[in-house]
């Protein structure tokens, strides 16, 4: 008997494959270390430009070692979900599911993270959220030019600079407020940021005027 296979048919069979593979030793360092677990998408960076999903695990020295990759036919759901179970799958009990789950700004990774690991706590990626304000910040910074205190011409990008920098600041401090005595350099950081945004607006608005 010979089966006969439509286009159609062929590819819902194509956009329901998903690929996932992890070294042994991998899987030995997830449920060493699985309370933290990163997922990270990258698109069509690959010769089949095919969505590629990777599981980062982190140890308890602030180490990461990747636990495995899945390469997706498309970014379906139900091919995200297929991969995260597959991950879940690996661990030996559930009392060794992730406890963090870090993503990327993906609606559908988020919403496959909460229902494959319910009590995990979804947060977004640090780089990520820089990114978006990195984007956020060249928006509102679309000037021509702009005079300083002293004459000086102050180039847009240079603005964008600066209030990166101050923001990386405040990151940075907040890190170390989390594990040393940091509240007071988080405390200067932060005014020092809103002082330069305040200072920024007031010279836009007067070159508006």
């Amino acid at each position: 008997m010979v089966t006969c296979f439509t286009v159609e048919s062929i590819m819902i069979l194509m956009l329901s494959v998903t690929f996932f593979w992890a070294h042994p030793d991998s899987i030995k360092l997830f449920n060493m270390f699985s309370t933290v677990l990163v997922l990270d998408s990258t698109y069509k960076t690959n010769r089949y430009h095919l969505p590629l999903l990777e599981f980062v695990g982190n140890t308890s020295i602030m180490k990461t070692f990747s636990i495995a990759f899945a390469y997706m036919m498309s970014e379906r759901q139900d091919n995200v979900n297929w991969a995260l179970e597959r991950c879940r799958e690996m661990l030996h009990s559930k009392d060794l599911y992730p406890k963090v789950v870090v993503t990327n700004w993906d609606n559908v990774l988020i919403n496959v993270v909460e229902k494959v690991f319910p009590d995990a706590t979804t947060l977004l990626c640090s780089y990520h959220i820089r990114q978006n304000v990195r984007a956020k910040c060249k928006l509102d910074c679309k000037v021509k030019d702009l005079k300083g205190k002293n004459g000086v011409v102050i180039k847009a990008p240079l603005v964008v600079k600066n209030v990166m920098a101050r923001w990386l600041d405040i990151v940075d401090s907040k890190h170390i407020l989390i594990i040393g005595p940091g509240s007071k350099l988080y405390a200067q950081n932060f005014l020092s940021f809103w002082i330069m945004l305040k200072r920024q607006f007031w010279i836009q608005l007067r070159r508006s005027l």
